[in-house]
């Protein structure tokens, strides 16, 4: 069957029964669906020739475990999205009355104080001011607890953990590559890992014109795509204090282009995602104070009660030495 909203649900019940059933990219499935006519019983004839032919690839159905955090991924970001709509929201209604907030936050107590000091608000005006800040702090709540299941998520698994040990890599990116990753092995190199995401370069060349480089985006996993390349930008602030930002800068010296440096930086770090996935001793790994720090961060924001009820040691430095000891303890790597 072609790839849609509830293609893997349908596959895993055909399985159940005893049936064989693949899910194929949609992408290219949809290229031969231009014809003259179109109906229902075409388009399963057309799905059946094009695989076929080998004309569509076979889509990985994850498992159970994978499906779930997919889903988390997916509501922790659409709660992101649903926070800065609502900070874009509020911040529009002040530029009509030119309230400009500057580096004050909206989720402090104090600045909310400041915009209603800096005009006479009607009585009406209040009331869609006391709205919009409803609507903040509802969309701040939801993401704060997904953040909080993330964080839960990335403490129970040692291979999360694992991921964190990479430089540019935090909570969220780890979590992210496990749940759409799922099982590396699916991936024989680290290439084939770097296109699904779609980090690599492609091209385009016609007998002996010029070769067109075309840059990445616009195919593969998006959603983990930025997020690797919001961890590469974070490198490149750094500027030379990790070896992986020195070489960005120099490439970026090279090409003239800093977006050009930070894919490349991002596909070196989902290489070495791969290579630590796959048992491989990674090189480009986080010095031992920064590393200690995510970790501080991480056990900080989950909070006494939250480790408590997770079995994990109520001192904040005991439960950084436990989260660490789990990082050490992984095969094939060294401190």
């Amino acid at each position: 069957m072609e790839a849609g909203a509830n293609s893997f649900e349908v596959a895993k019940r055909l399985r159940a029964l005893g049936l064989r059933a693949v899910v194929l990219e949609s992408a290219f499935v949809g290229k031969h669906s231009k014809t003259y006519a179109d109906n229902d019983k075409m388009a399963a004839s057309r799905i059946a020739l094009v695989y076929l032919a080998g004309g569509a690839p076979c889509v990985w159905i994850p498992d159970a475990l994978s499906s779930e955090r997919r889903e988390l991924l997916h509501a922790h970001q659409n709660a992101v999205s649903g926070h800065v709509m609502a900070t874009n929201s509020l911040k529009s209604y002040l530029n009509q009355f030119t309230i400009r907030l500057g580096k004050r936050g909206l989720s402090d107590e104090r600045t909310r104080k400041w915009i209603l000091q800096q005009r006479e608000w009607s009585p009406l005006q209040q009331e869609l001011l006391s709205g919009y800040f409803q609507e903040l702090d509802h969309a701040a709540e939801r993401r704060k607890g997904l953040h909080r299941l993330i964080a839960q998520q990335v403490c129970s698994d040692p291979l999360m953990l694992r991921c964190m040990k990479l430089l540019g890599i935090g909570v969220i990116n780890a979590f992210a590559l496990l749940a759409v990753i799922g099982e590396v092995r699916r991936f024989d190199r680290p290439e084939k890992l770097v296109a699904y995401i779609g980090l690599n370069p492609g091209q385009k060349q016609s007998g002996r014109s010029k070769k067109i480089i075309i840059g990445v985006g616009r195919r593969g996993r998006g959603d983990i795509r930025s997020l690797l390349i919001q961890g590469a930008h974070a490198l490149m602030r750094l500027g030379k204090a990790t070896p992986l930002g020195a070489w960005g800068w120099k490439l970026f010296a090279r090409k003239g282009n800093r977006n050009t440096a930070v894919a490349a930086v991002a596909r070196k770090l989902l290489v070495q995602v791969w290579h630590l996935l796959s048992g491989n001793p990674p090189t480009m790994l986080e010095p031992d104070k920064s590393l200690r720090l995510k970790l501080h961060k991480l056990v900080v924001f989950l909070g006494k009660e939250l480790r408590a009820e997770m079995e994990l040691p109520e001192n904040a430095a005991a439960c950084i030495m436990e989260l660490y000891g789990r990082m050490l303890a992984s095969p094939g790597e060294s401190s």
